[in-house]
């Protein structure tokens, strides 16, 4: 099994881990057969060597590879649980790149390329990089989770079929090309980067879909500027660290679970209200 697929595998281990450390010594993972990734596998990367046979040893190999950190695996024919999805994935991820380095760079030169072309860009005052898709009337403004790159969206930002006027913000902490942690920030530093941007291009009524701890970030700007907001959608939301979060971030959070989001209104100041005792 090559370097670079443990690698992989290890990092989406520890976000099982990090999620919920019981998980998998609580639940076998079920999995399906190799062929339905290989078909994923082909279809995304079709210049790809790989035969069915030897994508299957290099599947069977993740399986082992995960077995061995204690996971405890089952195999099937049908659908796989979600987590068990996410790691073969991961592992027909593996086989489309011969070194790490190409999964960083080889893909990402090209989003960097064709978003240049759709989006127009521009910065803020304090230097925020930002980027505004040229077409499309329904504002989204996505905020995707930090530290991991745009290519892992680029199916929907360069997608010319939809009609979001996707808007994108590059906050202080993190690079959206390249991924990584680039600055020491806080949520409000972040939230505040993005609330430079909708003040600079005049956004209103706009639909925030957050990714992963991104959906913090979405809490704080709808608690800031929640008449600016016209919707809010999470993507795998991770809330932990509610402790530390803002008393309007945590009531969001109680308006979310209750179901009663819709029902809010607006405050003089822009911040959202729930309606009624």
């Amino acid at each position: 099994m090559s370097a670079h697929a443990k690698l992989l595998l290890d990092h989406a281990l520890k976000e099982i881990e990090w999620r919920a450390p019981d998980y998998l010594a609580r639940f076998p993972l079920l999995f399906t057969t190799s062929d339905l990734y290989y078909r994923r596998h082909a279809s995304t990367y079709p210049t790809t060597d790989e035969s069915p046979a030897s994508f299957s040893i290099k599947f069977d190999e993740g399986l082992e590879y995960i077995r061995s950190s204690g996971a405890r695996i089952e195999k099937l024919r049908g659908a796989d649980d979600p987590v068990a999805g996410m790691l073969s994935e991961t592992i027909a991820d593996a086989a489309g790149f011969e070194t790490p380095e190409a999964l960083v760079r080889r893909p990402l030169l090209d989003v960097r390329t064709q978003l240049a072309q759709c989006y127009h860009g521009g910065y803020t005052d304090e230097g925020r990089r930002y980027f505004i898709r040229r077409r499309g009337e329904t504002p989204l403004l996505l905020i995707p989770a930090l530290g991991i790159s745009l290519h892992v969206w680029s199916r929907l930002l360069l997608d010319d079929a939809h009609d979001f006027r996707i808007i994108l913000v590059e906050t202080r902490s993190s690079d959206l090309f390249t991924g990584g942690m680039k600055e020491k920030s806080s949520i409000r530093d972040d939230c505040f980067d993005i609330m430079r941007v909708m003040s600079t291009e005049r956004l209103t009524g706009v639909n925030v879909l957050g990714w992963c701890n991104g959906a913090k970030i979405a809490l704080e700007l709808v608690a800031e500027v929640g008449s600016a907001i016209r919707s809010i959608a999470f993507v795998s939301p991770s809330f932990s660290g509610s402790r530390d979060a803002s008393s309007d971030q945590k009531q969001i959070r109680v308006w979310i679970a209750t179901g009663a989001w819709g029902r809010k209104s607006e405050t003089r100041d822009g911040r959202p209200h729930r309606e009624g005792p």
